[in-house]
């Protein structure tokens, strides 16, 4: 297992909404665009009528559309809040139907359309509650909601629940961001910052001082080893309690099955899914080169090569976070 890039950082301001940072994103998922589209063909089958509306929520640049075959992209309206997406997604799919708008005030009627899909948006959404009820208002009564995430979800919502006497350390599984450690602020200041190597106190002052935007910048700039260094160098303390708290994508899904529940959407999925597949190289492939085995498992992505795999062929493994609600 080698080159695990970690994905979707936490809430930095508005630097996600970075076209420059969205396309690094994006040739990650070029990797695995023809398992994606299986994912999300089968989901789209298994829940969604032949007829009506779709709504999709944050279409970026059009991502999701370009998974879905084009029975559901004739139906689809999709609400980019940032100009520069929307614009980015009519270059590339003249035919696709966007407007500006944002999931708190959705340009939409009451009970109006069949379904509200969404890629990796709600993970980034402040306001969830907000987002959810607004979700629910303009979907007919059966209508579902469809939440797709192949990211590690966006944290900022997630830090908000955190008690401020606590410092949210990031935590690595298998090379991958995936969790915090919860460490008492006091402990850091009486126990942890005196024993620092003084080259190292000014940076962990920032990310104490700031959590969320100090990782953010981090990873914007791709300084993994950096961060890898605040998490080795917070577990080296076997005197200072630590708290793990669950992997961040278990603890979105269920923040975000919960608001649903409450506002009385019925959850008919909650799952992970998987799809593997043999294909022929495209260009993002090629990049990588003498690479032919391609994982990614929402957030984590590991490349290496795997004699097994038929000649001229490359293979895809992509996990997709699949949560699907029902209005009632």
């Amino acid at each position: 297992m080698t080159d695990a890039v970690d994905s979707h950082p936490g809430e930095r301001g508005d630097l996600w909404k970075d076209p420059f940072l969205f396309e690094i994103y994006n040739s990650h998922r070029d990797v695995f665009r023809e398992a994606q589209s299986r994912i999300v063909q089968r989901v789209l089958d298994s829940y969604i009528s032949t007829d009506g509306m779709i709504a999709e929520i944050g279409s970026g640049a059009g991502h999701l559309y370009s998974l879905m075959p084009e029975s559901y992209r004739q139906r689809v309206l999709g609400i980019e809040g940032t100009s520069t997406f929307a614009t980015m997604q009519k270059k590339k799919f003249p035919e696709s139907n966007v407007v500006i708008g944002n999931a708190y005030s959705l340009p939409i009627a009451d009970d109006s359309v069949k379904a509200v899909l969404s890629y990796s948006v709600y993970d980034t959404l402040q306001d969830l509650d907000k987002a959810v009820s607004e979700t629910s208002r303009i979907l007919q009564k059966g209508g579902k909601f469809i939440h797709f995430l192949d990211l590690q979800p966006n944290f900022g919502m997630l830090v908000k629940e955190i008690p401020y006497d606590q410092i949210p350390f990031p935590c690595y599984k298998n090379g991958a961001f995936d969790r915090f450690v919860l460490i008492k602020r006091e402990d850091y200041q009486n126990r942890i910052r005196p024993r620092l190597d003084p080259r190292k106190v000014m940076l962990f002052d920032l990310y104490v001082g700031d959590p969320v935007n100090t990782f953010g910048y981090l990873e914007a700039n791709k300084s993994f080893a950096v961060l890898h260094d605040i998490a080795d160098t917070t577990t080296n303390f076997p005197d200072v309690d630590k708290i793990e708290t669950p992997a961040i994508k278990d603890k979105f899904r269920d923040k975000l099955v919960k608001e649903l529940k409450a506002k009385g959407f019925k959850i008919v999925n909650e799952s992970d899914v998987v799809e593997t597949m043999d294909v022929t190289p495209n260009e993002a492939h090629k990049k990588n080169f003498g690479k032919n085995l391609f994982e990614g498992d929402i957030g984590e992505l590991w490349t290496k090569y795997d004699s097994s795999i038929p000649a001229g062929k490359v293979r895809e493994k992509s996990t997709l976070q699949v949560v699907v609600a029902e209005k009632q």
